[in-house]
């Protein structure tokens, strides 16, 4: 209950399918207020979620606090599937998605979550040590990811750091599925990182649709041309650099 790829994926296509369902009743609003909207509801329930989340990894609360941390985290991930569901059924979802502070409110998101695991592991680093050392990887590695997951946290939030840290926390990601993979285990135990994947995903899609800075200059196929290979190149790294972590252990 509450884990799982089939979970992750039940509560994404349920959000999705109740924003597309509640579109008609937004045809009133305005795509800056439906944005903000987004933003307000998405935040509100950061905090809720994340003060739950610091709570338990700061102490040993009952399992009931676990429970409603679950439960927060599947309303966020519908309320982040909702938008895109919303867009679909609105005559302008470009001008919808294409609001920048829908890709503010995901960018938000995705660093607290990346802030919270890279501190959450530092106050677990006995299992986090089992892990990295059955995996092959030495306990370096370990804290350059808890470090990593904390600076990039701060760097998606940066409008200069913002694609570096949006490329570091892709390879981070796929290097996660790549190690399960590569140990044996069950699809299930990747689902947080490609429920994570698929909010970065859904990030560079929103660069691609709205370009700013470098994007700016090239059309839209040549943009999906450029974050296509970008995505391919971060699995190839994470791959490469798995396999060299691996054999220099």
């Amino acid at each position: 209950m509450f884990s799982g790829l089939p979970y992750v994926i039940t509560v994404l296509l349920c959000g999705l399918s109740l924003g597309a369902i509640l579109a008609p009743l937004a045809r009133s609003q305005s795509n800056s207020e439906l944005a903000q909207a987004f933003y307000y509801v998405t935040a509100l329930l950061l905090s809720a979620s994340y003060s739950i989340n610091v709570w338990m990894i700061l102490g040993h609360p009952p399992n009931a606090f676990t429970i409603i941390a679950k439960v927060f985290g599947a309303i966020l991930s519908a309320c982040f599937a909702a938008i895109f569901g919303i867009a679909i059924r609105r005559v302008d979802s470009r001008g919808l998605l294409g609001q920048p502070l829908v890709l503010d409110t995901i960018r938000m998101t995705v660093a607290l979550t990346f802030a919270i695991a890279g501190i959450g592991k530092a106050f677990n680093m006995a299992f986090m040590t089992q892990f990295f050392t059955q995996s092959g990887y030495p306990i370096t590695f370990l804290k350059f990811i808890m470090f990593a997951e904390v600076l990039g946290a701060i760097g998606l939030l940066l409008p200069w750091a913002f694609l570096l840290a949006l490329l570091g926390f892709t390879v981070d990601m796929f290097g996660a599925i790549v190690t399960h993979v590569r140990n044996g285990d069950p699809l299930d135990d990747s689902a947080g990182a490609i429920a994570m994947l698929i909010r970065l995903i859904a990030i560079a899609a929103l660069v691609v649709m709205t370009p700013q800075g470098f994007f700016a200059k090239f059309n839209l196929r040549r943009r999906v041309l450029i974050a296509s290979s970008a995505g391919l190149g971060c699995l190839m790294v994470a791959i490469v650099g798995s396999l060299l972590l691996h054999s220099g252990k």
